[in-house]
């Protein structure tokens, strides 16, 4: 049965590939299964064009050059050295995974007294020739095999990731998280510092009001610039009391970004909400017309 046009479009362009292997119903189940075999090739093949040097370490020397997906995945070590980043950690499991696939396959053709599935270098008819119509009827094949495909589509979601992030990018996304809250604060340090600073300067305004932000902007501008410069002078490079660490923030902020910082703290922080909102008169309703 020949694969329907959405999934032998997937096969020509990586990205359709990842999205009918990954996400979306390529259209009948052997072409999903058909999807994760082909995008696993495609991931291998990438990452030991972009990856050599780490790649080359599973293999203890050079890459086995010319050699289909399943060729490879039946020479992969059984073991891996535990320094190997995360990319290369990813790509000797999936790996790892096409080779259970066919020690699986090998076994059910034992029990059935078939001979091995000889592998060639044509990845597809490798794959044609693993998953037939007959096999995809028996019970046996769809509990056992079968099922290990949704182990090797989770390492071809990793790999792809990877691939796509920059190095050194953690997969977890908790843990990016985590690390971008991290690298965050670390530049935030002394943010607080200077917005305390402004909102003593809201708050000694009190019974002050102006006709618009505008207005604001225009007519205390020198002040604003003092405060902020007297900030950077005494405090960037000094080390934050509650942090304990280096003061890094606003140290080429200038006066023009201001305006934008407001509105953030605004939102961030009551108090300083208050206080701003109170250097401008309510708006008056719209008079009633009369008729």
């Amino acid at each position: 049965m020949p694969l329907n046009k959405y999934a032998e479009k997937a096969l020509k362009n990586k990205q359709a590939l990842v999205s009918s292997a990954l996400y979306v119903n390529a259209g009948w189940f052997e072409g999903k299964l058909k999807s994760i075999w082909i995008l696993a090739d495609f991931l291998v093949i990438e990452a030991e064009a972009k990856h050599t040097k780490e790649i080359n370490k599973i293999w203890g020397g050079l890459i086995p050059k010319n050699e289909s997906l399943s060729n490879k995945a039946k020479k992969i070590p059984k073991n891996i050295q535990t320094s190997l980043n995360e990319l290369a950690q990813a790509y000797f499991h999936l790996l790892k995974t096409i080779a259970d696939i066919y020690k699986i396959d090998r076994h059910l053709r034992m029990g059935a007294d078939q001979p091995e599935l000889q592998t060639i270098s044509n990845e597809v008819e490798n794959f044609s020739a693993l998953i037939t119509q007959e096999k995809l009827l028996s019970k046996d094949f769809l509990n056992v095999v079968v099922s290990v495909f949704f182990k090797l589509q989770s390492h071809c979601h990793d790999l792809a990731l990877l691939l796509e992030n920059p190095s050194g990018t953690p997969l977890n996304p908790y843990v990016r998280r985590i690390r971008a809250t991290k690298g965050g604060n670390a530049k935030a340090v002394g943010e607080d510092v200077l917005r305390s600073q402004f909102l003593v300067f809201l708050e000694s305004m009190k019974g002050r009001t102006f006709p618009s932000k505008k207005a604001f902007w225009h007519q205390c501008w020198d002040e604003i610039f003092g405060i902020l410069q007297i900030y950077q002078q005494k405090h960037i490079g000094k080390i934050d009391p509650k942090s304990k660490k280096k003061i890094i923030y606003g140290q080429d902020l200038k006066v023009e970004s201001l305006e934008r910082k407001f509105k953030q703290w605004c939102q961030n922080d009551p108090n300083f909400e208050y206080s701003w909102g109170n250097l401008f008169p309510p708006k008056k309703p719209p008079a009633e017309s009369h008729k």
